[in-house]
């Protein structure tokens, strides 16, 4: 994705904050605290989250939702998974550190540590076999990271989310540049919620590296999801975006990507009945 994403991504969330807009809705979840992890540059934190097992479930792979930044949170995925009840397919929403009721991490912000995160709660819910990731927006960001390292993923829907390869270190750092005039005045309107937002922003840099360190697995199944409604109009960051989502489908022959009709970014919210058809789509090929 490009720089019209990345402002959507960044962007957005900090005129959530000038704006004062605080978390509403959330769905109701359970707490696990989160522990044994390892990395030294971000203290877990304990995580909400609600995990659903319908009877005969057993086999099919786990649907993990991982939302966005700024007031997103595991309530953005309400009516998908409410859709999907029918199904049979088991279901874990969680709300990531910083976001939601879940604790904000300590020490350092990094993306590896978002990862490790979702290591320790399928640990914690004993999911074992294959998982599917539905990840919005910045969310894309952490499914890579965990793809990556972790073979029980069996493939991800990316909603209006990064993809591989969209988030240049060029572009993560002209974004950290262009909003870090406005972090003074953020801190003073949503001093809560900047605590979270700003150093995910300042990470950017090392988030780029770090995405660009990791390969998508070549033969892990991808559905892209794009909103109809650019979020920025610039012509230049539209072609941008193109190309990127363009380089990540032709990099592999399970890949497809397609623009849903009538939405903006949060295409969970708008259309809930696409999200939910790509997801059946993917669990049908991965059943066993």
């Amino acid at each position: 994705m490009s720089m019209t994403t990345i402002s959507n991504l960044a962007g957005a969330a900090l005129r959530l904050l000038l704006a004062s807009m605080l978390f509403a809705g959330l769905a109701a979840c359970a707490k696990l605290p989160i522990s044994g992890n390892a990395d030294p540059a971000m203290a877990r934190a304990a995580l909400w989250s609600e995990i659903d097992r319908p009877a005969g479930s057993a086999g099919s792979p786990t649907i993990v939702f991982i939302h966005g930044n700024g007031n997103a949170s595991s309530g953005d995925w309400q009516e998908v998974r409410r859709q999907l009840q029918s199904s049979g397919l088991p279901t874990l929403a969680y709300d990531r550190a910083g976001h939601g009721r879940s604790e904000r991490w300590t020490g350092e912000y990094s993306i590896a540590g978002e990862a490790l995160d979702l290591a320790a709660l399928l640990r914690q819910h004993g999911v074992d076999g294959p998982v599917i990731l539905v990840a919005h927006s910045y969310g894309g960001a952490v499914a890579q990271i965990f793809a990556a390292s972790d073979d029980r993923v069996a493939g991800i829907v990316f909603v209006d989310a990064l993809v591989p390869g969209s988030l240049t270190e060029a572009i993560a750092a002209a974004e950290l540049a262009r909003y870090s005039p406005q972090f003074a005045m953020v801190r003073e309107k949503a001093p809560e919620l900047a605590k979270t937002v700003i150093p995910i922003l300042q990470a950017f840099p090392q988030t780029s590296r770090d995405l660009s360190a990791v390969a998508y697995p070549a033969t892990l199944p991808a559905i892209v999801l794009r909103a109809e409604e650019r979020y920025l109009q610039d012509p230049a960051g539209q072609a941008e975006e193109d190309a990127a989502i363009a380089r990540f489908i032709g990099g592999g022959p399970r890949r497809t990507a397609s623009t849903v009709a009538g939405t903006g970014h949060q295409i969970m919210k708008d259309d809930p009945a696409a999200v939910v058809a790509a997801i059946l789509g993917m669990a049908r090929a991965q059943r066993y």
